[in-house]
């Protein structure tokens, strides 16, 4: 004889199908084309082009309002003589589309992503150069 399943689980199989039911997508659109803002909320941190070389990166948009990027970033983020981090990463043609799938409230309107790297040695010591970049946007619904 099979137990039969408890009221949680029933419960918890009913809440996540309610859930998707109620899921929707939303698009994020990068205010610049460029994408990348310094941070106004971080002092003492670096932007990003402290860390990549980003003038060989191809960001247009077009005549629709969408995002086409390729190129090459060289990622030269030089943390420490021994920890220096080099390479180029080669960024075959594509369109940005940032697409957000929730089943919470989200707000339509201006947000913003922060991103920030840091930097550890081998011991797990945190090293002082910190880089923080911005990324600033739309949410609309799709």
């Amino acid at each position: 004889m099979t137990p039969k399943p408890s009221l949680f689980w029933k419960i918890l199989i009913l809440l996540q199908t309610i859930s998707l039911s109620f899921e929707r997508n939303f698009e994020f659109v990068p205010e610049r084309e460029d994408m990348f803002s310094e941070c106004q909320d971080k002092p003492g941190f670096d932007f990003v082009d402290k860390m990549a070389d980003l003038s060989l990166l191809s960001r247009k948009r077009d005549n629709n309002g969408d995002l086409h990027i390729s190129g090459n970033i060289t990622m030269a983020w030089d943390v420490e003589s021994s920890d220096r981090v080099a390479v180029v990463l080669v960024v075959e043609p594509f369109l940005e589309k940032i697409v957000i799938s929730m089943a919470v409230p989200l707000t339509a309107g201006r947000h913003k992503a922060v991103v920030t790297f840091s930097a550890f040695d081998k011991a797990g010591v945190k090293r002082p150069r910190d880089i923080c970049m911005e990324i600033i946007g739309d949410i609309v619904k799709s």
